[in-house]
């Protein structure tokens, strides 16, 4: 009997071992347990879980603090995008950058994960796995991050700093206090919707009245979003490509050289639906072939008290 208590206790002591390894502290259960990461291995076993386990929901609920700063290269994905099967991958928690900064070096001609469509730090930010499936109790929320280096995608879809594709499905979804320094490029020349932005790729409302927010955001990388000169669903934007239905931003700010080949714009590249624009500052310069403004490049946003430095940028809006 001594010796079953015994191993017991040793399989105990093991499996919290293992946890500590895997993360630098935390539960992950509240924000203030919240799974701690200090270095680029903890970031990686992040990233694996969301991708490979046969938990579909692992991120769903649960926190994640960023708690020093990741010089190391990331070249790597947390999630990433197939079409609603086992490859569609989606970070459903909660994460706090706690102001730290992480040195991406992501390219996605040379990430493992299969397949990627959405380049940056988080491929895809959902609150469900499917329409169907159940969905976050909170709002999911990104915030506190700081990004630098590089992005560089060569398949159809998405890059950004901070997320490629949010997904807002019957609950909110907040993005907030995010700073891009990275470059970003996309250099997709398909039909494939290259959607690029410094914060975000594409932010979309898909079911339920809930809202994506975007606040306090900051770019002040260069943009590139190349695309398809014929594609006129193509967007680029200093903040997110582009936003549909029920997306607002506030107080962000786009100091970043921005080009694309059309819908771009110094905030947001383009978008359609019910969405808006609060206290929002461009001071980069905006090129592009076509479709080009300094706060947004197309669609119908609602814009209040946003401003832009007409020397720098004469385009309207």
């Amino acid at each position: 009997m001594k010796n079953s208590f015994f191993l017991i206790a040793i399989c105990l002591a093991l499996s919290l071992s293992n946890l500590l390894a895997q993360y630098g502290g935390g539960d992950g259960l509240t924000e203030q347990t919240a799974f701690e990461i200090h270095n680029i291995t903890q970031l990686q076993y992040l990233a694996d879980m969301v991708n490979n386990s046969s938990d579909l929901n692992y991120s769903m609920d649960k926190y994640f603090i960023l708690m020093a700063d990741i010089d190391d290269p990331v070249t790597f994905v947390i999630g990433n995008t197939g079409m609603h099967g086992t490859t569609d991958r989606k970070f459903m928690g909660k994460f706090d950058g706690n102001m730290k900064r992480i040195n991406l070096a992501i390219n996605s001609s040379s990430i493992s994960v299969s397949p990627v469509v959405n380049t940056a730090l988080f491929s895809r930010v959902s609150n469900r796995y499917f329409s169907w499936g159940p969905e976050s109790a909170t709002p999911v929320y990104i915030k506190n991050l700081i990004v630098y280096g590089y992005v560089e995608n060569n398949h159809p879809g998405c890059a950004a700093g901070i997320a490629g594709d949010i997904i807002a499905e019957y609950q909110d979804i907040i993005i907030s206090n995010c700073i891009n320094l990275a470059k970003i490029t996309n250099s997709c020349l398909t039909s494939g919707n290259p959607y690029t932005g410094g914060i975000i790729g594409i932010a979309s409302v898909n079911l339920g009245t809930n809202t994506i927010e975007v606040s306090n955001c900051y770019n002040l990388g260069t943009i590139y979003g190349s695309g398809d000169p014929g594609n006129s669903w193509g967007s680029t934007g200093g903040i997110i490509g582009r936003i549909y239905d029920n997306v607002h931003l506030f107080n962000c700010v786009n100091a970043g050289f921005v080009w694309g080949q059309r819908n771009v714009g110094g905030i947001v590249g383009g978008g359609g639906g019910s969405n808006s624009l609060t206290n929002c500052v461009n001071t980069g310069v905006i090129e592009g072939a076509g479709y080009l403004g300094c706060i947004t490049g197309s669609g119908n946003a609602v814009i209040t008290n946003c401003w832009w430095d007409k020397q720098i940028c004469p385009h309207d809006d």
